[in-house]
């Protein structure tokens, strides 16, 4: 990576802020060209007129403006050659500037998908404008935190201008037919047990990295452990949910640790509470739920040749996402997403792995997500955006938090994350490891490598 220098030119609407009334100060855009940028120009692919300019100002992409001159031509070559224009377009042919009225946005600006938009102004003086994606890089996260040290709140320009030019929203069909077909097999109590959905289940844990599970559990129980979540978050229990290094700033959750005897108490001479600062409880419900995953877990391992060294799980967690306050942008497929920052609260959960191998395997195998929102509509937001491991901003699937919907998918394989909700949205997550048990996990009879272990006639593992 090149060097970060700070810059304190920027948006004057700050981070976040968008002009009211949901119609840009563009004007006219033009049609002129520029004969020594022809083919950079044709890279683009510019918008032309006025019916093509309320276009744009509608669309979800990223739209570049200039000035017309020769600086701002350089910038934008310099962005094509570096092949990081990803897919955002101009909004006049090089050469001819794109008037806006009674502003200055500089050389080269941005607008940024939204109901109303968002201008990165100067764009051309923003050192991180030239930068390589940081997305899916083993460095990201000191990435964001460097800028956010360095700029405050305005790191958020470059998440927002690095996310919208490279997110592909379009996910895999294939994927979703087969989701189809698992959520018209939910129809009776159980029905993930039943002989015939199995191939289906784990074929699409093998063929696509997730599968997900509508109806898991009997009603009644889903409806207690939701209740429970529900009462601990009102009862103001959950914690702030942070970052392995300790920082907050990507996730906007409130957590509660949860096992059927509370975590930080039971079994202190086996070492088995939370680590220091974690806030736990016990929830007693927990217990027809584990029953019901661990046999999933056990169902599924045998197909699996990674599951067969699964010997302990975490304890639960119970997640909140408070809801989000009303949103001034959409992402690339239309949907609001606001990103980790309204009014300095954080809102979502940004792009993620559950266990980032290339900084040392934390021992997680499969994360499972247990939803616990009752009649949750696309209206509320709150989806979990599964990507693609690479390209890093390559939609995989998109799924609501549905209540008693288990999702499992590979903890090291399936970067995700979560977009804000327009309601408070629940949800009890459990990871399967393959490490001994500790603080923060417990061992469980059905564990994968316990299994295989008294296979081969030993017990060593126990």
């Amino acid at each position: 990576m090149l060097p970060w220098t700070q810059n304190t030119a920027g948006s004057a609407l700050g981070p976040r802020a968008a002009p009211r009334g949901g119609r840009s100060r563009l004007r006219r855009v033009g049609n002129g060209s520029h004969a020594r940028t022809a083919a950079v120009a044709a890279t683009f692919g510019v918008v032309r007129g006025a019916r093509q300019r309320v276009r744009a100002e509608k669309s979800s992409a990223v739209w570049l403006g200039h000035d017309g001159s020769a600086e701002a031509a350089e910038f934008l070559e310099l962005l094509a050659q570096r092949q990081l224009l990803g897919a955002a377009q101009l909004l006049s042919a090089l050469g001819t500037p794109s008037e806006v009225d009674g502003d200055d946005f500089g050389r080269v600006w941005a607008l940024l998908p939204g109901r109303s938009p968002r201008v990165l102004k100067r764009l051309d003086e923003q050192s991180w404008a030239l930068e390589p994606p940081s997305v899916g890089q083993s460095y990201e996260w000191e990435t964001w935190a460097y800028l956010q040290t360095l700029l405050g709140k305005r790191w958020w320009d470059a998440y927002c201008w690095e996310y919208w030019r490279f997110l592909a929203p379009l996910p895999r069909e294939d994927a979703l037919e087969q989701l189809r077909r698992l959520q018209e097999a939910a129809t009776t109590e159980a029905w993930w047990k039943l002989p015939e959905n199995r191939p289906e289940i784990a074929s699409m844990l093998r063929d696509h990295g997730f599968c997900a599970l509508d109806a898991f559990l009997p009603s009644g129980l889903a409806a207690s452990v939701a209740s429970a979540a529900k009462a601990a978050y009102a009862r103001k229990e959950m914690g702030l949910g942070v970052l392995s290094t300790g920082a907050s700033f990507a996730r906007g959750d409130a957590v509660l640790w949860v096992n059927t005897q509370d975590p930080s108490t039971a079994g202190k001479s086996a070492k088995l509470a939370p680590k220091e600062g974690q806030s736990s409880a016990a929830v007693p419900e927990l217990a027809m739920v584990l029953e019901h995953i661990d046999g999933l877990v056990a169902q599924l391992a045998p197909e699996f040749e990674r599951m067969q060294c699964i010997r302990t799980r975490s304890h639960a967690m119970f997640t909140c996402y408070p809801e989000a306050a009303a949103a001034e942008l959409l992402d690339a497929t239309g949907k609001v997403w606001t990103g980790p920052f309204a009014d300095g609260t954080a809102q979502g959960y940004l792009r993620h792995l559950d266990n980032v191998r290339q900084q040392g395997h934390c021992g997680r195998i499969l994360t499972t997500i247990l939803y616990l929102n009752d009649d949750w509509r696309e209206a509320d937001g709150g989806a979990i955006r599964l990507f693609e491991a690479s390209p890093p901003l390559q939609v995989r699937a998109e799924l609501l938090p549905e209540g008693n919907r288990l999702l499992c998918f590979w903890a090291d394989e399936v970067p995700h994350e979560v977009l804000p909700p327009k309601r408070d949205r629940f949800a009890c997550t459990f990871w399967y490891l393959d490490r001994d048990a500790d603080p923060s996990s417990v061992a469980f009879a059905e564990a994968p490598a316990v299994q295989v272990a008294r296979a081969a006639g030993t017990d060593f593992l126990d």
